[in-house]
């Protein structure tokens, strides 16, 4: 995907419904003392490939970080990361959110910046911005959420801006008078921008844990006040939540906590619809929780279906829960093939608009302990097909590769890219790979 000396630290991919795709990724260009990162991105055609890339922050004292995508369905995309340097003008706020667009096959040269000197004016550090999302409409409208943990209690919370008629409006707060850390957000929206949820974890001073939250939009009357769907069935705190949304605006939201306050952990899920959460219940669950985290990612077609992907200890550590509209959830079904065991294992979903879906993860065999990335595709038709492998870096290479991440088109398409080290070695650098599935 580059051929650049530094190392790539980070990386996301978007993939739209007729098959172009954006990679964006950060690169370590650090100085001396200066930890110093440039972002990097890569659209993809389905008829002739990966184009040639384009480069931003590569000079000068500011950094970047937490690199997003969003697409959609006309294959113009919007990038967006967080930019580290001195405050913005009229506040204490050392960083900013700046974006880039992608459209008709052109890049912005230059970013816009997000953020003006009323939106979150007390944060003062970029690592007060816990977690962002960013999604795109078909009428290149966009949505933006983001996370905030501060020592003041002015800026924490979670917060949405929306772009619209060439002008990002001034940033809102989910829920109004917060005054503890927010973390994790995620958002999904519908194709039309016309709805959308975002879901974070924010801490709850009385309770004493982080409790699960949601906003929801509706074009023309604006986001919801944010409000805890989990309904507090837990003992411990909640984490890792994620969403996924219909062209209809109906949502399936996931997270996972201990109900009990022990180790093991559960996976809850609910429902938006029609106007209303359903009350949570236990998809799937955990003998001990990961400490990264034992959901994977989670995807849904354009009328409800959604697709799970979790790490338990058994089923070969990726397994994959399928929610149908009208049935609900299915038991957890085994994704590696009998033969696979893991070390740390990693994976990801895609989803697309026809109920298709295709899962991605990275293993450590038994056999020699090599380094491998398989994929396996889930069709309406026909379910779960054979799993295959990507690529395989043996244990004598002294390689490793991780976070394989992956998007599917409406034909069934799929684009997945991942990190490999470029010589082995105690944290060597890594390069961007990726592989196509046609």
């Amino acid at each position: 995907m580059e051929a650049d000396a530094q190392g790539v630290t980070d990386h996301r991919i978007a993939v739209s419904p007729n098959g172009t795709a954006v990679a964006v990724w950060l690169e370590d260009r650090s100085a001396g003392t200066d930890n110093l990162s440039s972002v990097h991105a890569r659209a993809y055609s389905p008829t002739t490939g990966w184009g040639e890339p384009v480069a931003f922050n590569v000079a000068g004292s500011d950094s970047a970080g937490r690199p997003e995508v969003a697409i959609n369905a006309n294959g113009d995309a919007i990038v967006v990361w967080v930019q580290i340097g001195a405050p913005t003008a009229g506040t204490t706020r050392a960083f900013n959110i700046a974006s880039v667009r992608y459209k008709a096959g052109v890049w912005d040269s230059v970013p816009t910046n997000l953020l003006g000197a009323n939106d979150i004016p007390a944060a003062g550090f970029s690592m007060d911005l816990t977690a962002h999302q960013i999604t795109l409409d078909d009428a290149g409208n966009a949505l933006y959420a983001f996370t905030v943990s501060t020592i003041f209690d002015a800026p924490d919370g979670a917060w949405a801006k929306r772009y619209r008629n060439g002008v990002w409006e001034p940033a809102v707060r989910f829920l109004g008078g917060a005054s503890s850390e927010a973390r994790d957000i995620r958002l999904a929206a519908a194709p039309n921008g016309g709805t959308a949820t975002a879901v974070w974890k924010q801490f709850d001073n009385n309770g004493n844990k982080y409790r699960i939250l949601a906003s929801e939009y509706t074009e023309g009357s604006g986001w919801s006040a944010g409000h805890a769907i989990d309904a507090d069935l837990a003992l411990g705190s909640y984490d890792n939540p994620r969403v996924a949304v219909a062209a209809n605006g109906d949502t399936i939201a996931v997270w996972e906590a201990s109900t009990t306050g022990g180790t093991r952990t559960d996976v809850y899920a609910s429902r938006f619809a029609g106007g209303a959460w359903s009350p949570p219940t236990v998809v799937t669950s955990i003998s001990i929780g990961r400490a990264d985290g034992f959901i994977a990612d989670l995807c849904s077609d354009a009328v409800g279906n959604a697709m799970l992907v979790t790490k338990p200890y058994d089923l070969g550590q990726i397994a994959a829960t399928r929610f149908t509209v009208g049935s609900g959830w299915a038991a957890p079904e085994r994704i590696p093939p009998e033969t696979q065991t893991f070390i740390v294992p990693q994976a990801s979903v895609g989803c697309n608009a026809k109920g298709d879906a295709m899962v991605s993860w990275r293993a450590a065999l038994d056999a020699d302990n090599s380094y491998d990335i398989w994929a396996r595709p889930y069709s309406v038709a026909g379910g779960w097909g054979a799993a295959a492998q990507i690529v395989s870096l043996p244990a004598s290479s002294g390689l490793t590769l991780r976070t394989p991440l992956i998007g599917l088109d409406d034909g069934a398409k799929a684009l997945t890219v991942w990190r490999q080290d470029n010589q082995a070695g105690v944290s060597p650098a890594q390069s961007l790979w990726s592989a196509a599935f046609k």
